[in-house]
């Protein structure tokens, strides 16, 4: 955890290269035995984990949503382009495969693997598609926090594209591999329905159970959720649409204000 090196990142880089995030790690991740599942969780959450630790992934983030020019163009020029990398490859396979333009790479996605870990955490998980194993809150916890770097990195890649196609009609980053990538991988979160477990997640009477240290399994599962919802919303209308029409902004503004009475 912490700040993503040069040196950590061409490890990462050897690892999505040399198919690290494929089919043996997605069989892993559903895995009904649990130290097994923990292993595939705790080895994807060590390729992406700098995405939420270090200030230049989760901090830009907040930054891109709040700025009003679109904050940077350069979605390489912070030292995290291995990490987000390696998030893609979790989420749409590698180069490659699925959502890419080349021949060759794996199109195994991991994404429904670690929503699935929500969904069968939940008490009510039968009434939106979760399993009939139940997952203990250190695995959903991990899960989690894998799929808000993944979000954080979709969502990075795809805004950045985006805004420097508006403002540069010369400029074909928006058709660029990662470009299409990111958007298959956002594809895959919305037919999953990521927005709404987080959502469910966040509003849980569990995650808004918050002790003065802020550190139990439950109040981070809920913030990664969170950070989920900000970055989805940032490029997902489907995302906005869903948190729109279940009125969520004074609930989350409520919720916020309990974390810091708290």
């Amino acid at each position: 955890a912490g700040r993503g090196t040069g040196a950590d990142s061409s490890i990462v880089d050897a690892v999505v290269s040399n198919s690290g995030c494929g089919p043996a790690l997605a069989h892993l991740l559903i895995s009904s035995d649990e130290s097994v599942a923990m292993m595939g969780c705790s080895f994807a959450s060590s390729l992406i984990s700098p995405l939420l630790t270090d200030p230049r992934g989760s901090g830009g983030a907040l930054q891109r949503c709040v700025a009003t020019d679109g904050g940077h163009d350069d979605a390489e020029e912070d030292g995290l382009s291995s990490y987000r990398h390696a998030a893609l490859a979790l989420a749409v396979g590698e180069e490659g495969g699925l959502g890419g333009s080349s021949s060759g790479g794996s199109s195994v996605s991991c994404l429904p693997s670690l929503i699935s870990i929500l969904r069968s955490g939940s008490a009510d998980s039968d009434s939106w598609g979760g399993g009939s194993k139940s997952r203990s809150i250190k695995l959903q916890v991990v899960a989690g926090e894998c799929l808000a770097a993944i979000a954080l990195a979709i969502g990075h890649i795809v805004g950045a594209s985006e805004s420097s196609s508006a403002r540069n009609s010369n400029n074909c980053g928006a058709y660029h591999s990662h470009y299409v990538r990111a958007k298959g991988a956002l594809e895959i979160m919305e037919g999953e329905g990521m927005h709404d477990v987080a959502y469910r997640l966040v509003t849980s009477a569990s995650s808004r159970s918050f002790d003065p240290a802020r550190n139990t399994p439950h109040a981070r599962l809920g913030e990664a959720m969170g950070v989920v919802l900000l970055a989805l919303s940032s490029c997902s209308r489907a995302s906005s649409s869903h948190l729109a029409s279940n009125r969520a902004v004074s609930t989350l503004v409520t919720i916020a204000s309990e974390s810091i009475d708290a």
